[in-house]
């Protein structure tokens, strides 16, 4: 997320951790279908919230309730805007909200290789004192990833077979074009002209990367994943990672990682209904973004959630949900912080 502005001329670039679960759009997780294809929508939640006090006499910004957002000279957090000019102090609540809806197919590809495909729709507000004050949506980049299992065990007709022993061992890699949108303007401000009578307001406009539902540029995408379970009883864990290029507006996005790690359990209801509640940790980092090959300060860092949920299987139907805890967030320069994050998956497997 960027913050890098001055105080009469607004910001250049701001916007959301992109890395923030970016990754999860193709995370396979826990999947007793193995074997099936399968299409599915997921919704993904993000909140990012803090509270500021702006200072005019010295053109700072701090805030209360992080330490990593110590008073920065001559910047500000997005949005802030000439109306706090003559103020000595004034509080601003900040929230940045992001949903992204994902449309994903899974084709299996025999025993050991299967095709994610992905795309999304995003919806993204920024809001200060509880007023929006920007919106941006479209649609986002494609991402294929091939999966191939190095090894796994045999699957027996009944999933829940006694003292059954399973695991498997699956990496990927695949790509992601540049089909998203990335170039739609937001107004920051307005700049007042007075001609005799008439007063005339300009929109000034920025371009955001962040917020975009794209990244103009082509990404590459490695992951690994590793499971074992012993009759009810599993462990899930697996790491992702983006390889970023320059898009043609000059601005890259960092490469970053993506780390899930959950056990779960799964308890047959009915013949056809199973219930798997799981809880785990997700750790995600990524350096700083560049523009024209210089770094923003206000971009990057880590975060660490707990991240408690369920899977629900009815015969042929999935219903996953996961909500993200932020347990640990140091991010980079000047950045809201991380509140919330819920993820919700219906799938069809045929």
């Amino acid at each position: 997320m960027n913050r890098k502005i001055t105080f009469l001329l607004l910001l250049l670039f701001v916007g959301q951790i992109s890395w923030a679960c970016d990754l999860c759009s193709f995370y396979i997780g826990i999947q007793p279908n193995d074997f099936k294809s399968s299409f599915g929508i997921r919704y993904r939640y993000r909140l990012f919230e803090d509270k500021y006090t702006f200072n005019s006499s010295t053109n700072t910004i701090s805030n209360k309730s992080s330490q990593r957002l110590a008073n920065n000279n001559l910047a500000s957090i997005n949005h802030i805007d000439e109306s706090y000019l003559g103020t000595e102090k004034k509080d601003i609540f900040y929230k940045e909200q992001y949903n992204s809806y994902d449309f994903l197919l899974n084709i299996a590809l025999g025993k050991r290789f299967n095709l994610l495909i992905s795309n999304s729709f995003s919806d993204n507000y920024v809001y200060k004192n509880d007023s929006l004050i920007d919106n941006i949506s479209g649609v986002g980049d494609m991402q294929l990833l091939l999966n191939y299992r190095l090894f796994y065990s045999k699957v027996s007709n009944d999933s829940l077979a006694k003292n059954r022993f399973l695991h498997r061992l699956t990496i990927g890699a695949g790509i992601e074009l540049p089909t998203g949108s990335y170039n739609k303007n937001s107004t920051k401000s307005y700049e007042t002209t007075i001609t005799g009578n008439t007063i005339l307001g300009q929109p000034l406009m920025v371009l955001d990367p962040h917020l975009q539902p794209g990244t103009g540029s082509l990404n590459y995408l490695f992951f690994l994943e590793y499971l074992v379970q012993f009759n009810q009883l599993g462990w899930n864990s697996n790491i992702s990672y983006k390889l970023t290029t320059k898009n043609k507006n000059g601005f890259q996005f960092a490469n970053r990682s993506n780390f899930n790690t959950s056990l779960f359990y799964m308890a047959k209801i009915k013949p056809d209904f199973i219930l798997m509640p799981n809880a785990g940790l997700s750790y995600e980092y990524s350096e700083r973004d560049t523009q024209n090959e210089i770094e923003e300060v206000d971009s990057g860092g880590e975060a660490l959630f707990a991240t408690p949920g369920f899977k629900l299987l009815v015969k042929n139907i999935a219903f996953d949900f996961n909500y993200y805890h932020p347990i640990h967030d140091y991010l980079y320069g000047n950045q809201p912080s991380n509140k919330a994050r819920i993820i919700g998956q219906l799938t069809y497997n045929f």
